[in-house]
């Protein structure tokens, strides 16, 4: 019986429980390179010019203006499909705004949804109106989701993490497992 508690034990132990997204500022510069889009919707594109009460360039004002990034307007969306699995995701959010959004999914599963409000400011960047953030959802995920409720979400300079292989949980519990019963089966056979 003790066996059996003790299997149950580091089974609790194995699985873990989830925890929510952590966001923090990013004092690395992040790339004006745009990440190709696995597909733009609705009102998005990619701009380099920036117009007051429309778009702003997260990079305004700042050694990289007049460089590509995305905009979204409401009802848009921009996805971003990844080949493997990535644990995080840094870029240069323009103007955090509590009605921009990014979805995090591992397949068609949604794992979890962080709007600008979550976005702390920096200052430290040389950016005047992005924040360079590194993003790390609760799990590992294949795909992001940008979009919008409001006037605009701008990002440039995505950056995404990937992965380690992990060793999966189900295996160290089969092998846990498989330990107690041949303990209990030696013990049987001693008695």
């Amino acid at each position: 019986m003790k066996t059996i508690l003790v299997v149950a034990a580091c089974a609790a132990v194995l699985a873990g429980g989830a925890n929510a997204a952590t966001v923090e500022a990013s004092s690395a510069p992040a790339t004006t390179t745009l990440a190709p889009a696995s597909s733009i919707s609705g009102n998005a594109g990619i701009y380099t010019d920036s117009i007051g009460g429309n778009r702003l360039s997260p990079w305004y004002q700042s050694a990289q203006d007049n460089s590509p990034y995305y905009s979204i307007w409401s009802g848009g969306s921009i996805t971003f499909t990844f080949t493997a699995l990535q644990s995080a995701l840094a870029l240069a959010w323009g103007t955090p705004d509590s009605y921009n959004y990014v979805s995090f999914y591992n397949g068609s599963t949604l794992l979890e949804t962080l709007s600008g409000s979550a976005i702390p400011a920096n200052g430290a960047d040389g950016l005047s109106f992005a924040q360079l953030v590194k993003i790390t959802p609760v799990a590992a995920f294949d795909k992001a989701v940008f979009w919008s409720n409001g006037t605009a979400f701008e990002f440039a300079g995505l950056d995404a993490t990937p992965s380690p292989v992990p060793v999966p949980a189900a295996g160290l519990m089969l092998t846990a497992a498989v330990g107690g019963l041949t303990a209990l089966r030696r013990r049987k056979r001693t008695a």
